[in-house]
């Protein structure tokens, strides 16, 4: 099961208002068709940094150690700046005209997807080509998702970056997220001499507010004296190397994917310049024969995502 998401549709309806009521471009001659993702890149390398527009951020090293926020004298040389345009790139000084009104779409449609959330499978899992995990898979894809999404008060899952920062940084940047897991070995945990280790399960009284209770609390499950295991005591094991982060790749792959998919959706048939089609990338690479599921294309490398 893949991820998708659920649309707002009433923001989506506003970011298209620019276009008129219908947002819907009138022609009578078809238009050449564009891949969304040479259609993005086009946008946000070629056009929209064509804005006059600037916004200059300061950022600095550590602050004065009295708390008033000023910047120590001799750290003055730390100071940096990043300069960025209205539709967040770089502009360019020189530029003769603003962007393209395509261009322009493009960017509004991107940031539409600030108004998604995440429609998550009960069994999402990108694990299939990774064989057995004993037992890890379902530890894995909870770390994974803990360290991309939150839950609203009112229960909606939603990414803590939002998609658009994932389209717009590889639009930029150029590459794909990097999905690829070498696959783990399952190893049991060993002690700092490389003996295998052995853990129980042991109840500690303590004084809590409401009295003393008990807490099961895991030690050691070793015996020094007898150098045997304690009755009841167990092993465990972990994943070398930890596919953690290969997991949380996967996520913002598919996350990025369906991304793609709503951009082109809403950009479709409201362009003078292309007609938009979708990716050609599998949804779920990891999932796809090899012949056929290599998705970098000439020239590219796999990129994690930028913050």
């Amino acid at each position: 099961m893949s991820i998708s998401f659920i649309r707002r549709q009433n923001v989506i309806n506003l970011a298209r208002d620019w276009r008129g009521p219908q947002g819907v471009v009138s022609r009578d001659d078809p238009l050449p068709v564009i891949d969304v993702e040479k259609l993005l890149r086009w946008a946000y390398r070629d056009e929209l940094p064509k804005t006059p527009r600037m916004k200059l951020m300061l950022a600095a090293g550590p602050r004065d150690s009295r708390g008033t926020g000023a910047v120590k004298a001799d750290q003055a040389g730390e100071l940096w700046a990043v300069i960025e345009n209205d539709f967040g790139v770089v502009p360019d000084p020189f530029a003769a005209e603003g962007p393209h009104a395509d261009a322009r779409a493009v960017h509004e449609a991107v940031c539409a997807l600030d108004a998604v959330t995440l429609d998550l499978p009960d069994d999402w899992s990108p694990l299939a080509d990774l064989g057995d995990l004993h037992g890890h898979a379902a530890a894995l894809c909870a770390r994974a998702m803990a360290r991309l999404t939150k839950v609203d008060p009112d229960g909606a899952r939603r990414l803590r970056a939002s998609p658009r920062r994932l389209i717009m940084y590889h639009a930029i940047m150029g590459g794909i997220p990097d999905w690829e897991i070498e696959p783990p070995a399952v190893e049991v945990v060993k002690t700092a001499n490389g003996m295998p280790r052995w853990f129980v399960k042991k109840l500690v009284p303590f004084d809590g507010p409401c009295g003393r209770v008990e807490n099961e609390v895991e030690v050691d499950g070793f015996d020094r004296k007898r150098r045997v295991p304690v009755d009841g005591a167990y092993q465990k094991t972990v994943l070398e190397p930890d596919p953690t982060d290969g997991v949380v790749a996967r996520a913002e792959w598919e996350v990025w994917r369906a991304a793609l998919d709503l951009v082109t959706e809403d950009l479709r048939g409201r362009l003078t310049k292309w007609d938009v089609v979708a990716s050609s990338r599998p949804v779920r690479p990891w999932e796809t024969p090899m012949a056929e599921g290599r998705v970098l294309r000439e020239g590219e490398t796999g990129i994690g995502w930028g913050a």
